[in-house]
């Protein structure tokens, strides 16, 4: 009866252990909101509901922020100076991480000193970006990165936008092997690999194709979630939304969603996870991914202390923080 019950005590004590072992292991999945403020040159944090807002989470010396992107352990920051800075999440920050500033020939034949970085986005290793002054889609192998060295102007020309057309690109999203991109009136899209499919992949402000009589969009951001490609136009202060469908090869069509529509007025930038998060130069908002305001309309982050604030980047990020005791 002793040895069984030794036995017994010895493996209930190995299964303690080992399931302690597995608590100390397990990741917590931690949903945060970013955002960039032009008016501070900072970026801000909140969780995803909204609390603990910090709009000085950390404030940046290379220019003012724009575009706002994350990967697992960093967040990355586009500014008008030519840099994208990255802070790791652990602390650390580098303002000029991404060195743009070489000059090349731009948009209308002219050499730039610097690019116009607006939107960014990250996809595993890669890093892009929308350069407004050369009208390109720009990006780089983020592991093959020097910082602070001075990148070859050729990797600011991944994709080569018409030089003829007045508009320019702001917000850039990737999916798979497709990039988007908002450019003032339409949605371009082309690859991962270089191509430019079309300039023309969307053109939301066409009467008859969401709401008959708007004027011309003018389109900042863009976001992507579960097949559809929502759009931030402000012109008709509203929130749209369009249909992404497989096509020949890797083309894809779309078809704007005439059913969709959120008002909000002002806004500059949106992101979505379970929602549309919203902001705007002094406005924050939350919406349905089915169309709607979230109830009550509003979804505040807490912009204490920021005196002239001017939101144009936000990203909802999810991040693995592991338990220790």
């Amino acid at each position: 009866m002793n040895r069984i019950s030794h036995f017994s005590l010895r493996r209930l004590v190995q299964g303690l252990l080992l399931a302690l072992f597995a608590f100390w292991v397990v990741p917590l999945q931690a949903q945060y909101i970013y955002w960039a403020d032009l008016g501070n040159s900072t970026i801000g944090r909140a969780n995803i509901d909204g609390s603990s807002a910090t709009y000085n989470w950390k404030t940046i010396t290379s220019g003012a922020p724009y575009g706002v992107a994350t990967d697992a352990g960093h967040v990355y920051y586009s500014t008008a100076n030519g840099y994208i800075g990255r802070i790791t999440l652990s602390g650390g920050q580098d303002d000029t991480w991404l060195n743009l500033t070489a000059g090349h020939t731009g948009d209308s034949g002219s050499t730039w000193d610097k690019a116009l970085l607006r939107g960014i986005a990250v996809q595993g290793d890669d890093l892009y970006w929308a350069d407004q002054a050369n009208n390109t889609i720009g990006h780089v192998a983020i592991s093959g990165v020097s910082p602070g060295v001075a990148q070859d102007p050729s990797v600011d020309v991944f994709i080569q936008l018409s030089k003829t057309d007045s508009v320019t690109p702001y917000g850039v999203k990737v999916s798979g092997t497709d990039i988007f991109w908002a450019k003032d009136t339409k949605i371009g899209h082309g690859s991962t690999s270089g191509v430019l499919y079309t300039e023309d992949f969307i053109i939301p402000g066409t009467p008859g194709t969401n709401k008959t009589g708007h004027a011309d969009s003018y389109l900042i951001d863009i976001t992507l979630n579960t097949g559809y490609i929502y759009f931030a136009d402000i012109t008709n202060s509203y929130i749209g939304r369009a249909l992404l469908t497989g096509g020949a090869g890797n083309l894809m069509t779309a078809t704007v969603d005439g059913a969709f529509n959120v008002t909000a007025a002002g806004v500059y930038s949106i992101a979505s996870a379970n929602y549309l998060y919203f902001v705007g130069s002094a406005i924050t908002g939350r919406a349905y991914l089915y169309g709607g305001l979230y109830p009550g309309s509003t979804f505040p982050l807490d912009l204490t202390g920021a005196t002239t604030p001017d939101l144009r980047g936000i990203i909802v990020s999810t991040e693995s923080t592991v338990i220790t005791l």
